[in-house]
């Protein structure tokens, strides 16, 4: 190359060096002469600091999420007049104009309102993200706080009966303990399970019966685990088409419920009680009371001393709660201890559990969350089968009941318990860059261990070698989710919001089985002691997953079209059973 050229060339690289870096200089002095907007988000009725707030300038998308403790702040913001929005869950929205200068830091403070919730519900079940009721052209019921907190007995079914439309709880026994079925606008499928999927803080948990056998004819729910105290609010979703988000299971609905969050400020205690009695009356008309021995036992032999099979049984609950929160981190903190006694001794249940709800942000932009609950229950049965060891079959016969001498006592001296554990966590991380894109992922674990037992003395009046029966029942359920929705204004009045995820769920359910009979002589049992024993076990394994897109345009706040597209995909099934033979 001539000198002459390469003098040219590097001259005009020169150049060209000194104006892009003058071009950043004045890019950086243009971003140091711009504005902060900074302030705080509290609630109106307490004035306590609102964290997560949204608080965005929308034709600039840009913005910040308030901390723990309601502060914000908005940099980089040009000068000249702007609309600041803050925008909260469970709050009505407020707007407000100010004024900026090259390099000034201006407060901007926000008292936010409560929603009022028939008009403007926020829920997040059957959408891709928390959205506003109006937006959701699905079918979305809710039940919130002061309707649980109104809710007469004890039971996650309580909270739900007469209050959401469509939905029909049944009671499957007179029995404690027994477990709920719930349906949502009646059974969708002949051949397929009826029964609503149920998430808690966003974990897929055990909808079926547990701890149940045909001798009592009746089985526990897991649903009945689910202290109504320790719930927030609860959404459901009804028919098919729940099926864009959660695949083709949710056939039936979806059941989501949002347990309590911790809260700033000092530590609040809550402590309440509930009482109550089970009672029932006369069996029968009157002209048959002395006919029916369930009703007066007086003449029959084993008749409780005040001549009546059935009694008033005593339910008793406590619940304890403290919430509070200092800094970057909040919590919730519950115990529950109930104990109900049947309508015929020895019949009963008693439970407690605890709970621990976690809150911190580690980033402005980050909200972690780790929820856990931990349930107990044992659960006492009455011999309910419609066979010869039924109570109820042999009182309300008399003296052609089965037990030697009309003694009906004889078929209480049968033992049939169940004992459950329960234990559900999950933690739920919430990302949030900028005003306009949030990001969710969930990871949970639903995990239930039941043992029945079932154990007949030595001596009893149909096996008299005796006889036992032990099940154990185990069911995981481990859920993977992801979700991310994107949200812009378009020209004009047009809105858009635009969601997608994907979900990971693992089920393995294991049962084993063994009973033992023709014992050697009275006392305590294992099954290997009997002369006769046979043995049991089932294995399942199943893996299913999915992802989804979804896009809502609206107009105006009042028009929205919502259009979703499901790619559920299934994965291998697993089933192993074994069978022992009698000994």
């Amino acid at each position: 190359m001539p000198f002459d050229t390469y003098r040219s060339l590097r001259t005009a690289l020169s150049r060209t060096f000194i104006l892009v870096l003058g071009l950043v200089i004045m890019g950086v002095g243009t971003t140091f002469a711009q504005g902060t907007i900074e302030g705080k988000v509290t609630a109106q009725s307490s004035d306590d600091p609102l964290p997560g707030v949204n608080v965005a300038i929308t034709e600039l998308q840009i913005g910040a999420a308030t901390g723990v403790d309601g502060n914000f702040a908005i940099t980089d913001v040009p000068p000249g007049e702007h609309t600041v929005r803050a925008r909260f869950v469970g709050y009505q929205t407020r707007t407000k104009t100010v004024e900026i200068s090259e390099s000034e830091t201006v407060t901007l403070n926000f008292r936010l309102p409560e929603a009022t919730r028939q008009m403007d519900e926020v829920v997040v079940t059957g959408t891709g993200g928390a959205a506003e009721r109006k937006e959701i052209g699905n079918s979305i019921s809710q039940v919130g706080a002061e309707e649980i907190e109104a809710a007469p007995g004890g039971s996650f079914g309580d909270v739900l009966q007469g209050r959401v439309s469509g939905a029909n709880i049944m009671d499957n026994s007179g029995q404690v303990g027994g477990g709920r079925s719930i349906r949502l606008r009646g059974n969708s499928s002949a051949t397929q399970d009826n029964t609503p999927l149920i998430y808690v803080d966003g974990v897929r948990m055990n909808n079926g019966s547990v701890g149940g056998d045909p001798e009592v004819n009746q089985a526990a729910s897991p649903m009945d685990d689910i202290n109504p105290e320790d719930i927030e609010r609860v959404e459901v979703i009804k028919g098919p088409a729940a099926t864009t988000l959660y695949g083709t299971e949710a056939s039936s609905g979806v059941i989501q419920i949002f347990t309590k969050e911790g809260s700033q400020g000092n530590s609040s205690f809550t402590f309440t009680t509930k009482q109550g009695v089970n009672h029932m009356g006369q069996i029968g008309t009157q002209d048959y009371h002395s006919e029916l021995a369930v009703n007066d036992c007086s003449d029959e032999p084993g008749c409780p001393s005040d001549g009546d099979w059935l009694r008033t049984g005593h339910i008793q609950q406590y619940n304890l709660s403290v919430r509070g929160g200092t800094g970057t981190v909040n919590y919730f903190v519950s115990g529950k201890v109930s104990d109900e006694s049947g309508i015929i001794s020895p019949q009963g249940s008693n439970r407690y559990s605890v709970r621990g709800n976690f809150g911190f942000n580690p980033l402005e932009s980050l909200n972690v969350k780790i929820n856990n609950n931990y349930t107990r229950r044992n659960i006492t049965w009455l011999p309910d089968g419609n066979n010869a060891e039924g109570f109820l079959l042999n009182s309300l016969r008399g003296d052609r009941g089965y037990t030697p001498d009309g003694d009906d006592s004889e078929v209480l001296a049968m033992g049939l318990t169940t004992t459950i554990d329960h234990f559900t966590s999950s933690i739920d991380l919430n990302w949030s860059p900028t005003t306009n894109l949030s990001q969710s992922l969930n990871l949970g674990l639903d995990y239930t261990n039941s043992e029945y037992e079932e154990e007949k003395p030595f001596g009893y009046f149909l096996e008299q070698g005796g006889a036992r029966e032990n099940d154990s029942d185990v069911n995981r359920r481990v859920t993977a989710d992801y979700q991310g929705s994107y949200e812009t204004e378009i020209a004009g009045n047009f809105s858009s919001t635009t969601s997608w995820g994907g979900q990971l769920f693992r089920d393995l359910d294991v049962n084993l089985n063994g009973t033992g009979e023709d014992f050697s002589g009275p006392g305590d049992k294992v099954l290997d002691n009997g002369a006769v024993t046979r043995a049991f076990e089932s294995r399942l394994t199943e893996t299913s997953g999915g992802f989804f897109a979804q896009e809502r345009l609206g107009w105006n706040e009042q028009l929205f079209v919502t259009l979703g597209a499901p790619s559920p995909t299934s994965f291998p099934r697993a089933t192993f059973g074994r069978t022992g033979g009698a000994r």
